[in-house]
């Protein structure tokens, strides 16, 4: 195996290669002669790419390359870096087919994915050639997408994520403060996303090091052309508050930005906000899921395009992730779990708990790491979404989140026991985080554990068995306490599947002596329970059982160690640890408490190894019980098994599919116990297994017997076969005597019970052919000469088809290689005395990849002989016969048939058991024969690529062999025979040879996919099928064959095209539905298959040959003979391309007749067209008839061949202004349209004047002198809202002379026809007719409006006139079907006008704009509003509103002028529609407009006509408040703008890195007219005191103007801005509450509560939190009405769970204390809500101050003397007492599924004592003693433990009640 040192390779890859040879059980070649392969192969790839045969000869280069890297043999590196040079150049050339880019990425991924083989300082690749694709690819610039602000957004921030280096994020804070601005799950789930890549990546704090950047070379930056781009590297200055920390500790710096462990207080509630905004915003509270994030309903302003970027991670992944790898010893410890609070409680001096001055201390986190203190907070506060009583949705993302946490953990862990890990020793995981990470998630999980959604249980099964691997003693005593009861009882299927379940994750940690040397104890008592677990009535419970078992036998032995002396352990085996250990130089730097040695985690004494050794090896003495136990388990299951399905294949079994899946997973587990039983165990088994076997025959269980058997014969086959050989031998015999199988038959029918016995015994024998051949060589002449008298008697289906399997069972087992053993153990330590004796100690070993030894099965001369005896003697003669059978004269009657098919199943089945006997050659000269006439359209045959073969552990695979020659002419012969039979009986008709046929299918139907000779003549024949006259059903069936993917990529040629169209031409011939449907369905399928193929844009655009050249560089040195043959393969490679493109001609004319012709079926004509449409191709022009058809279809009755219709207009126009106007290739390749006016603008003054400026140019008009000279016009601003960039402007056009006319020549007929058609009245008739046609759109059709504009945009004002009077027409009847159709060709046409010369322009406004003013004035009714907005929308979007100045104008003074008290409210809400639609990104020039409907909701404006006699708003006043609300909306959006210094993209960086974190850099906190807006709060009292009461309530000002006020703010919560809404709501809150109260106006009470609830969910700026908290407490403390106290509860309780991690423990306090005086509310109801807010609260507040609370309450309930009913303190003192007690309850009921060590006492101490006080003391008692019953009965047996007796009897009075006789 020794290498050449040049081939580059190292010694390691040498030792991994080495490692994987000495694994195999056969030699496999030098290293020098596969890296020779390699080097033909990449030769071949270089030659295909310099002659840019790609499509052809690349892919099937590749694909060697593909198998090669299958092979795991090393690449050099340089080599390895040479080759994803050039495919990375493969994947970024623009036009590259698709299936060549998908095969060249997945080859790069292979060379590229793994970070050991290639690093950043190896390889750089550019990133601009990917931003070119993906610019153009991912975000269509089609007509009808349009750009939204969301959009916009969404779009920076994928490519920020893709291409901005993680390795040094400075940028990371510009980017955090953009996402804490935004409001869009899109948003966060990318930025998860980003953030898990950073944490993982800079745990290694190397990884940041700024030395890296001058280290690495920038050699990968190009410029637009590809060519290297030269000049200095551009570095960004670094702030200076951060340049000295960045140089001095830079991985500090790193950590604390990227990761979850900041140390300042806003780091702290930002990193707490990320975990909690991205896991929990799902879980629905108890507000009707009112409180959910809107992120989702902002993101519907996104348009569809965002499906086609590639699928983001799962926010709970990345969450579970960045959690992970932030983690690290950073703070101050705490105290362990379980242990003393070490602080002493304060001295209540009459003042509050927690106003007392505190000692400072520093800060103390959970195991002293601060990412996992805040995850044990955010863990207990959901803690009771985990219960299957409160589950949904959110618990299956909850348990996820378990399960990803725990996987990270456990990678990140073993990771770092590498020795080669850089994670430095002080932030690396320690004992004591890992095991308080498993007692913080252990509680959820056990909690989950029960749910009955299979999701939920999967993610939990994955997190315990994670969570065993970590802390086995936390969790497999706790899962064992849960299954022995549940198991013991069976009181529920779901808890017993459930448990199993739960038993299959923790399996590892009960056999694993490494892992947890105390689980094996356990093992056999729950092997002992789970018994009636195999039960064929409960197949989920049988299955769930199967496999603990299964996962239990794969790691120990079954043996009895009673009965066994032990034996002397090994020094070595004594020391053994297999699995993972800190050595001690990698000790980290921690104080670690440890638990005292004798004690378990619960207190409970801790055994010692001895001692837990003894109770292993005394329970091994009932696995002999057990172990007779199952067997006969198993064996009852199968004498219960239903009747074998009639149907099924013969010995499918007995049943259905559900209990063939039990039987399988059962003899499966049976499998793993046989071979890891003891030697006097498996004795025993096979004795019981006989027993059954040779006494009992049962026709349903044929086939679980052979299994059974099976499972026995693997373990020991020597005495398996030894005790059954020689009676099923001889009772087959005696069968086969008596008639058995004796019925011919060819087809599958019940089994007759004459047969049963011969059947059972077959089964049997087959079953013992299943390991180790030389076994079977002592029983050599009973198994020839049963084959022989099989054959002969077997005649009946199933009788030769057994026979048959049992033929390739024996041949497998002779030929084949495998392996003889799969126990956990080497053989030799199995065979140990040692191992014998203490095999316990070994339970659960895992070794490494060097040290497991295999032992394999290689056939034997002996071996071989027999089969070849078996071949000659037996299949041959068979052979004979079927040769006969075939010969002319031979009658075909039920007995020819049945012999047919009963010797062809005998041969085929002797084929499938020497799969790896033989080995096949091709030699050079065969393979130049097989690629000269190969199917691979038009290809040299020296590129048709051949995999070479290689050792692959073939028993003969020497050809002067005689064995080896003997082996071949047996395999030649069946071929012809094959060959021959197939002819000879394709054309007999009688029934007879129908089953023989049907067989001879059957084993060639993978012969295409197989050998490309078949294909080769496949072919041929199909395309014959095809022709004119052909039956429907075989052209069919041809169609449907050249549809299939082995044939798919072959059918390209011209010839082939014509072929697949020709049967359309047939549709007028055909008059069955379905054969007309399928085939044209099939047809279509296959033309569609040239997609990628009409443009040849690629073979144009290859650029970086330096890549081949370096490649080439590294291979051997190419001869002349190489050259000449590159320079014949690019010659084919054009003439290839020459065929094809002639092809499409053709074939485009053959659909246009098709299509034209009046016989054609409409299915056929929508085929046509979809076709046509496709072959429409951007880098040659369309043809004349084209064009002429797809106008004629525009008109078809039809509605689908409109619509293809259209949409070829489309493309084909797009096509030929791309042509026009293409500098380059290239431009064709990436649809990169080089508009003439377009003009590219650097935008020098890139200054916050700049960015006023430029607003207010949008509000005068362009002067055309200057506009055609100098770029004004903008349709889409790229840039200026956050910063300036330079962008791209447009001239206005000339005033009389065309600048897109003429377009390119070759289209020029296309075009005057296309002219032609359109100047003709009757085309726009006719098409308005169909526009106008009744329909369901209540909207303008965007594809009618594309349509029309791409014809305005071609023809320009050609078409004007013509189009007119029909516009005119439809537009002047207010029908709404006619006013949609007006719409649409009015709106394409204006925005088809854009360029248009500018005379033209203003003839079209002239004439225009009369009409829609008299549209927005009179016309427009209920019915057409929605369509007339629609076409605003459509004009306006994408287009500088300059462009529509004389539009633009009448707006903005309709907006001026608005009269909200007009006689008609319609006419004020069609004013303010055509005022509010304009696209967002050009609203700057309405801003004179926005006091204007800021006035009418201050003013109130709006006026009721008829108020007294109209009891409710009417319809339309309601709509023009709502559009009111909305423009406010809007307006507050457009107003929204970043407050950076200046507007350019470094000061942006840098100032978010330096600036403090509440500076408002994003303008979040900036308010739109805000003193106007304060005005109007200020009012609202007043207008309150003056509301109408009753039923007029609705229709006061009060009213009106709030219920418009809040849906404003309702909106823009709803939007991407909603964080900006806090600054109104504030002032706002305290009316909100007061509106939230009102009895008499349920609209308006239910706005205003929806309102203060949707707020909760909204991140809001960190400032903003401490303000609505003051407000809320000033409402429930100070508000006179008990309903606003009472109703501002819950909204405190959800703000606080959705924004706890903003919330300062300061304010956490505040909180808890106002709620602890809320207790004493005069009002029970507000009093008791206070209790329920409380408890909410507390599990997510702090320890100690829960600790304080249970202090005060403990101390209030004493303190409180209850006196005499008519005291007049009497009330008062109960009011006080019933606060205590509800504070009490308040604490049990915050920990519902966890049992601190202080509850008891509150149980036993407090509110036993006062059980019998009156109501509502007693009352609240007992509904907490009920409660705390219910949510702690599932842990009852822990929680128990830590009660006292008097308090258990304390509890029990409480929820029993009194006894009479106590």
């Amino acid at each position: 195996m020794a290498d050449p040192p040049a081939r580059g390779l190292t010694g390691e890859q040498l030792k991994k290669l080495s490692g994987y040879a000495y694994s195999l059980p056969y030699p496999i070649e030098p290293n020098s002669e596969i890296q020779s392969l390699l080097d033909l192969y990449l030769t071949r790839i270089t030659q295909c790419i310099l002659a840019k045969d790609y499509e052809t000869g690349f892919l099937q280069w590749d694909a060697m390359l593909a198998y090669w890297l299958m092979l795991k043999h090393p690449i050099p590196k340089e080599k390895r870096i040479a080759i994803a040079r050039v495919y990375f150049n493969i994947c970024v050339v623009p036009g590259m087919p698709l299936h060549v880019v998908t095969a060249a990425s997945d080859t790069l991924q292979v060379l590229i994915r793994s970070k050991k083989k290639l690093t950043v300082e190896d390889m750089r690749l550019p990133w601009k050639p990917i931003w070119d694709i993906l610019s153009k690819d991912f975000f269509l610039s089609r007509r009808q997408f349009e750009i939204t602000f969301l959009k916009s957004i969404l779009a920076t921030q994928y490519y920020l994520n893709t291409f901005l280096p993680l390795s040094h994020p400075t940028w990371l804070p510009m980017m955090m403060r953009l996402w804490s601005s935004i409001n869009s799950e899109m948003f966060d789930e990318r930025h998860f996303a980003l953030l898990a890549q950073l944490a993982e990546i800079h745990v290694i704090p190397r990884v940041s090091d700024p030395s890296r950047i001058k280290d690495i070379p920038d050699d990968a930056r190009i410029d637009e052309h590809g060519l290297p781009e030269q000049g200095p590297r551009v570095r960004w200055a670094v702030p200076p508050s951060d340049s000295s920390a960045k140089e001095a500790n830079f991985a500090k710096l790193y950590a604390s930005r990227v990761g979850l462990n900041g140390a300042k207080p806003e780091a702290k509630a930002e990193r707490n906000g990320l975990v909690w905004k991205g896991l929990f915003k799902d879980i629905p509270l108890a507000d009707g899921g009112t409180s959910l994030p809107t992120g989702p309903i902002a993101d519907d302003q996104a348009s569809f395009e965002f499906s086609r970027l590639p699928k983001v991670t799962w926010r709970i992944y990345s969450l579970a992730k960045l959690i992970v790898y932030s983690m690290a010893p950073d703070g101050k410890p705490m105290p362990r779990s379980g242990t003393a609070t070490p602080f002493e409680l304060p001295v209540d001096n009459g003042n509050s708990y927690f106003s007392l001055p505190k000692k400072a201390t520093e800060p103390s986190y959970l195991a002293g790491c601060k990412a996992l203190d805040s995850l044990a907070k955010l863990i207990v506060s959901v803690e009771s979404f985990f219960h299957p009583s409160n589950s949904g949705s959110w618990t299956e993302d909850l348990c996820a989140f378990l399960k990803y946490i725990v996987f990270e953990f456990n990678k990140r862990w073993y990771d770092e026991l590498k020795p080669d890990c850089e994670v430095p020793m002080n932030r690396r995981l320690t004992h004591e985080i890992r095991r308080e990470l498993v007692l913080s998630l252990r509680t959820p999980a056990l909690l989950a554990m029960f749910s009955v959604d299979s999701d939920i249980v999967a993610n939990v099964q994955s997190a315990l068995k994670s969570m065993t691997i970590m802390e086995p003693d936390l969790i497999v005593p706790a899962i064992i306490e849960r299954a022995v009861p549940s198991l013991e009882a069976l009181v529920e299927t779901d808890r017993t599947v459930a448990v199993i379940k739960a038993l299959g994750a923790i399996s590892i940690g009960l056999v694993s002596r490494d892992l947890y040397y105390g689980g094996a104890k356990y093992l056999l008592q729950i092997l002992e329970l789970l018994l009636p677990g195999i039960d064929l009535n409960d197949p989920q419970k049988t299955l769930c059982t199967t496999a603990f078992l299964i996962e239990i036998a794969q790691y120990i032995k079954f043996g009895d160690l009673t009965i066994v002396e032990p034996a002397a352990v090994s020094e070595d085996t004594a020391q053994a640890s297999w699995s993972p250990q800190v050595s001690k130089t990698m000790a980290l730097p921690t104080v670690i408490v440890e638990e005292p040695a004798e004690t378990t985690e619960d207190g409970e004494q801790r055994l010692s190894e001895e001692e837990e050794d003894t109770l292993v090896r005394d329970s091994t003495a009932g696995f002999a019980n057990w172990v007779t136990s199952f067997i006969r388990r198993v064996i009852l299951l199968l004498e219960n098994l239903p009747e074998e399905d009639p149907t099924s294949n013969p010995g499918g079994g007995g049943g259905g599919t559900s209990e063939t899946t039990v039987v399988d997973s059962v003899m499966d587990t049976c499998s793993q116990i046989c071979v890891h039983l003891s030697d006097s165990l498996f004795d025993l088994v096979l004795d019981l297994v006989y027993d059954f076997a040779t006494t009992t025959v049962r026709s349903n269980a044929v086939r679980a017997v052979h299994q059974l058997v099976a499972c026995v014969a693997n373990a020991n086959p020597a005495k398996t076969l030894a005790r059954f050989v020689p009676i099923c031998v001889r009772n087959i015999r005696v069968e086969l005597e008596h008639g058995a199988a004796s019925q011919r038959s060819v087809t599958v029918g019940p089994a007759l019970p004459s047969d049963a016995t011969f059947h059972w015994y077959l089964a049997i024998l087959r079953g013992l052919l299943c390991n180790d051949g030389r076994v079977v060589l002592s029983y050599k002449k009973e198994m020839i000469s049963l084959l022989r008298l099989l054959h002969e008697k077997a005649v009946s289906k199933r009788g030769f088809t057994f026979t048959g399997r049992f033929l390739s069972s024996l041949l497998l087992m002779l030929t084949h290689t495998y392996p003889l053993e799969t126990r956990f153990v080497n053989e030799d330590e199995w065979n140990s005395p040692s191992f014998i004796a203490n095999h316990h100690r070994s339970w659960g070993r895992l070794y490494s990849a060097d040290a497991v030894q295999v032992q394999w099965h290689q056939p034997t001369p002996e071996e071989l002989s027999f089969s070849l005896e078996i071949l000659g003697d037996i299949i041959e003669p068979v052979l004979v016969e079927l040769e006969t059978s075939i010969g002319t004269g031979v009658k075909h009657d039920n007995i020819w048939s049945n012999n047919f098919c009963r010797s062809l199943c005998f041969v085929r089945d002797a084929l499938s058991g020497i799969p790896t006997l033989w080995q096949e050659y091709i030699n050079d000269e065969e393979a130049l024969a097989a690629a000269t006439s190969s199917d691979v359209f038009h290809e040299l045959p020296e590129f048709i690529a051949t995999v070479k073969s290689i050792e692959s552990g073939f028993a003969l695979n020497d050809k002067n062999d005689i064995r080896y020659r003997q082996v071949a002419k047996l395999r030649e012969r069946i071929s012809r025979f094959l060959h021959k039979a197939s002819a000879s009986l394709r054309n007999k008709g009688d029934e007879n040879t129908v089953p023989a046929v049907l067989m001879l299918s059957e084993i060639l139907t993978d012969g295409p996919q197989l050998y490309d000779g078949i294909r080769r003549r496949c072919l041929p024949v199909i395309y014959a099928n095809l022709t004119k006259g052909t039956d429907d059903d075989r052209m069919k069936g041809a169609l449907y064959t050249l549809n299939m993917q082995v044939f798919s990529k072959f059918i390209m040629s011209g010839k082939n095209l014509r072929a697949i169209i020709t049967p359309i031409l047939l549709s007028k011939a055909l008059g069955k539905r379905r054969p007309c449907c399928l085939i044209a369905s099939g047809a279509y399928s296959s033309v569609n298959g040239m997609r990628s193929h009409p443009s040849r844009t690629a073979r144009r655009l290859w650029r970086n040959v330096h890549s081949v050249d370096t490649l080439q560089g590294l291979l051997p040195p190419r001869s002349s003979a190489d050259h000449a043959l590159q320079k014949r393969c690019d010659v084919n490679r054009r003439q290839r391309h020459e065929i094809q493109d002639t092809a499409i001609k053709d074939t485009t004319q053959i659909l246009l007749d098709i299509a034209e012709s009046s016989a054609t079926h409409w299915r056929y004509s929508i085929v046509a067209i979809r076709m046509l449409r496709t072959l429409v191709r951007r880098d040659l022009p369309a043809q004349k008839a084209q064009f002429v058809y797809f106008l004629s279809q525009v008109n078809a009755d039809h509605p689908s061949l409109r619509y293809y219709a259209q949409r070829s207009i489309m493309k084909a126009s797009r096509y030929i202004k791309l042509r026009t106007f293409a500098n380059r290739p290239v431009d064709l390749a990436l649809l990169r349209n080089r508009d003439p006016l377009r003009r590219a603008v650097t935008v020098q003054d890139r200054t916050l004047a700049h960015t006023t400026a430029y607003l207010e140019s949008f509000r005068s008009p362009i002067d055309r002198k200057i506009g055609r000279h100098t770029p004004l016009l903008q349709d889409k601003v790229a840039s200026g809202w956050l910063v300036w960039n330079d962008d791209s402007r447009f001239l206005l056009p000339a005033t009389s002379k065309s600048v897109l006319q003429p377009w390119e020549p070759l289209s020029a007929e296309a075009v005057a026809e296309m002219r032609r058609i359109t100047q003709d009245p009757a085309f726009w008739e006719s098409l308005s007719a169909h526009y106008v046609e009744e329909n369901h759109q209540e909207v303008a059709v965007m594809d009618n409006l594309s349509c029309v504009k791409s014809i305005a945009q071609l023809l320009e004002e050609d078409c004007f006139l013509a189009v007119k009077p029909v516009i005119e027409k439809h537009i002047s009847d207010p029908d709404q079907n006619k006013q949609r159709g007006a719409a649409e060709l009015l709106g394409g046409l204006i925005a088809g006008s854009k360029h248009w010369p500018t005379n033209a322009q203003d003839r079209l406004w002239t004439w225009g704009m009369p009409l829609m003013q008299k549209v927005f004035s009179s016309t427009l009714k209920t019915d057409t509003l929605s369509i007339w907005a629609s076409f605003l929308e459509y004009v306006f979007t994408n287009k500088d509103p300059r462009r529509l100045q004389p539009l633009l104008d009448w707006i903005v003074k309709q907006g001026l002028n608005m009269d909200f008290n007009a006689e008609s409210s319609f006419e004020g809400l069609s004013k303010f529609l055509a005022h509010e639609q304009p696209p967002d990104a050009h609203l700057a020039e309405f801003s004179s407009c926005q006091d204007h409907v800021l006035r009418a909701v201050d003013h109130d404006e709006v006026n009721i006509p008829d108020i007294q006699s109209r009891v409710d708003l009417s319809d339309s006043i309601r709509q023009v408040l709502a559009y009111i609300a909305d423009a406010l909306a809007t307006f507050c959006k457009i107003s929204w703008r970043p407050q950076v210094t200046k507007p350019i993209t470094q000061a942006f960086v840098l100032e978010c890195a330096s600036r403090p974190a509440e500076d408002d850099i994003m303008g979040v906190e900036h308010a739109y007219h805000m003193a106007q807006f304060v005005q109007l709060v200020e009012k609202l009292p007043s207008l309150r005191e003056t509301r109408l009461t009753g039923a007029k309530a609705p229709r006061s000002p009060y009213d009106r103007m709030f219920t418009t006020v809040i849906r404003w703010l309702s909106n823009g919560l709803q939007d991407v801005n909603a964080t900006s809404m806090f600054q109104y709501l504030l002032p706002l809150l305290p009316e909100l509450l007061q509106a939230a109260e009102l009895q008499d106006s349920d609209d308006l009470a239910g706005r205003a509560q929806l309102l203060l609830i949707s707020m909760c969910a909204i991140t809001p700026p960190l400032a903003a939190v401490r303000k609505v908290l003051e407000v809320l407490f000033e409402a429930i403390k100070s508000s006179p009405s008990w309903r606003i106290r009472l109703n501002s509860l819950p909204i405190l309780q959800i703000l606080y769970f959705r924004q706890v991690p903003l919330i300062e423990e300061d304010m956490v306090i505040k909180i808890q204390d106002m709620l602890s005086d809320c207790l004493s509310d005069e009002v029970i109801e507000v009093r008791e809500r206070a209790a329920s807010t409380l408890s909410g609260i507390l599990r997510c507040s702090p320890r100690r101050t829960i600790l304080l609370l249970k202090h005060r309450f403990t101390r209030q309930a004493a303190t409180v003397f209850l006196p005499a009913r008519n005291d007049a303190n009497y009330a008062s003192s109960l009011r006080h007492l019933h606060a205590a007690i509800l504070g009490v309850t308040a604490l049990i009921d915050a920990f519902p599924y966890s049992m601190p060590s202080w509850l008891p006492e509150l149980i036993g101490d407090v509110l036993s004592r006062h059980a019998y006080n009156p109501i509502p003391v007693s009352r609240t008692i007992r509904n907490c003693a009920a409660k705390f019953k219910e949510t702690h009965q599932d842990t009852w047996h822990e929680d128990s433990l830590k009660f006292n007796e008097e308090q258990m009897s304390a509890l029990a009075t409480l929820l029993a009640g009194p006894s009479y006789y106590a």
